[in-house]
């Protein structure tokens, strides 16, 4: 793993508080905490493969921070100007995200709800794609799975986002194509995460 280990474990463990913190704080100023939406709103399907990834994640993490040595063959080498453009990639997935949150406000949830006043939002980063949240977070795993070096974590939580992509995104794409009658022409314009392309 390399002299710098514990340095990089300490930067690995600060991305995940200040993820939990974001996260947090936007839940509370625009939506809830802890909410059972996603049961009402989704396929239990959804919930199922996601808690079965979390559990499996949160797992891995308690071995990464109290038992490492026991998951070594989780762990591969990495030269240090690959886990300090890690960094980077963590930062750039965070700064997304607030951005993400800064546009939405009031129009946030953490499921498919369509709120009352609900309004279809095309400025800030959703200018250039239409689903810059998730894409932040494909981002900030991607970059904190080079500055772990582990590649089970890299796996483990990009499979909770790749999951809701594959099988969430549709269903929100299609209740928000019901909901305003612009976001079809809005699709055609703007790329789902990668901008300029369709």
């Amino acid at each position: 793993m390399g002299k710098n280990i514990d340095l990089y474990k300490v930067i690995f463990i600060v991305f995940l508080v200040l993820l939990t913190l974001i996260r947090t704080y936007f839940k509370m100023k625009y939506y809830k905490v802890i909410s059972k939406d996603y049961i009402k709103y989704e396929p239990v399907y959804i919930f199922v493969i996601r808690i079965i990834l979390g559990v499996l994640l949160g797992i891995l993490l308690f071995f990464i921070f109290f038992g490492e040595k026991y998951i070594a063959f989780t762990f591969f080498s990495l030269p240090n100007w690959l886990r300090f453009f890690g960094i980077f990639l963590t930062i750039i997935g965070l700064a997304l995200l607030v951005w993400a949150h800064n546009t939405l406000k009031d129009n946030f949830t953490t499921t498919v709800l369509i709120k009352e006043n609900h309004k279809l939002i095309k400025n800030g980063p959703y200018k250039y794609i239409r689903h810059p949240m998730y894409l932040s977070y494909l981002v900030f795993f991607t970059g904190l799975t080079f500055v772990s070096a582990n590649y089970l974590f890299g796996i483990l939580a990009n499979s909770i986002i790749l999951s809701l992509i594959t099988l969430r995104l549709p269903l929100e794409e299609k209740i928000l194509s019901q909901r305003f009658e612009e976001y079809k022409d809005y699709s055609k314009k703007v790329a789902r995460f990668l901008p300029f392309i369709w």
